[in-house]
C-alpha cells in the first residue's frame, strides 16, 4: 500500500541502544547509541484506478557524533510502485527501490522489493473485528541474511509482518524483515491522522545493532 495523487506524509523516529536504556545518548566510550531519523514524501496516481506511486526522502540521522554525520549528512531517496487488486483475493500488491538515491554513509546495497499485502478481520461478526492486516515480501538491501550480509552479497531474501487493531485507537504488529524480529504497538489518540508507535526491534539480538527501543511519530494529509 501506498500514498496516491496529493497525500502528503512525514514521520519522525527515535531510536536507542536496548541495553544501554532508552535516554542514554552516548555509552562509556563515548559512542552515540541514540539518534533520531525521518522520512518525507508524495503520492501520484490511483491505486484503485490505475498505478499509484511514492515518492520519498530518509535522512538517516538527525544528531551528530563528534561534530559529524548530522541532519541531512546520510540519506536515501525511493520510489514506490503500488495496486489495489481486488480481484485477486483482494490484496494490494507494490513493488519499490528504496534506496537508487544514496549519500553520505547510507548502505551502498540497493534494497529492492516486491510484497503483497492482505487486510481482514479475525471477527467479522462481532462488534471488535480485529481488524488486521497480513504482509509478505521479497526484498534486497535492508532484507538480507545475516548469512548474507556476512558475505557482502545482495541475495533476495523473505520478510514480513502481522497487525491486528486491538481497540479503536490501538494496534500490535510485530514484523520480520529478513534478520531481525520486530514489535510494537501503534496509538491513534486524536480524531486526525495524527500516529504514534513504540516498540522494540530485534527482540531475539540476531542482527548487528541488535535490540533497540524505537519511538515513532507519523502525520499525513491530503490537498
Amino acid at each position: 500500500m501506498g500514498s496516491s495523487w496529493k497525500d502528503v506524509f512525514i514521520s519522525v523516529a527515535y531510536t536507542a541502544d536496548y541495553d544501554e536504556g532508552l535516554f542514554t545518548w552516548h555509552n562509556k566510550n563515548n559512542s552515540k547509541v541514540a539518534d533520531g531519523s525521518m522520512n518525507f514524501g508524495f503520492g501520484f496516481g490511483n491505486p484503485n484506478e490505475s498505478i499509484g506511486g511514492e515518492i520519498s526522502v530518509g535522512i538517516i540521522s538527525l544528531f551528530p557524533q563528534n561534530g559529524e554525520s548530522g541532519f541531512g549528512a546520510d540519506g536515501t531517496a525511493g520510489i514506490k510502485f503500488h495496486k489495489a487488486m481486488p480481484s485477486f483475493f483482494d490484496t494490494h500488491a507494490a513493488i519499490a527501490w528504496s534506496n537508487p538515491v544514496k549519500w553520505g554513509e547510507a548502505s551502498k546495497k540497493d534494497t529492492i522489493y516486491g510484497v503483497l499485502s492482505k487486510e481482514f478481520e479475525l471477527r467479522p461478526s462481532t462488534n471488535n473485528k480485529l481488524s488486521s492486516l497480513l504482509t509478505i515480501g521479497i526484498g534486497t538491501g535492508a532484507h538480507r541474511s545475516n548469512t548474507t550480509i556476512k558475505d557482502n552479497r545482495d541475495d533476495p531474501n523473505l520478510f514480513g509482518g502481522y497487525g491486528v487493531q486491538i481497540l479503536p485507537r490501538l494496534s500490535f504488529a510485530s514484523s520480520w524483515n529478513g534478520n531481525a524480529l520486530n514489535a510494537g504497538f501503534g496509538i491513534s489518540p486524536f480524531n486526525f491522522p495524527l500516529n504514534f508507535s513504540i516498540g522494540i526491534s530485534d527482540l531475539t539480538n540476531n542482527s548487528k545493532k541488535g535490540a533497540q527501543f524505537n519511538i515513532n511519530s507519523g502525520y499525513s494529509f491530503t490537498f
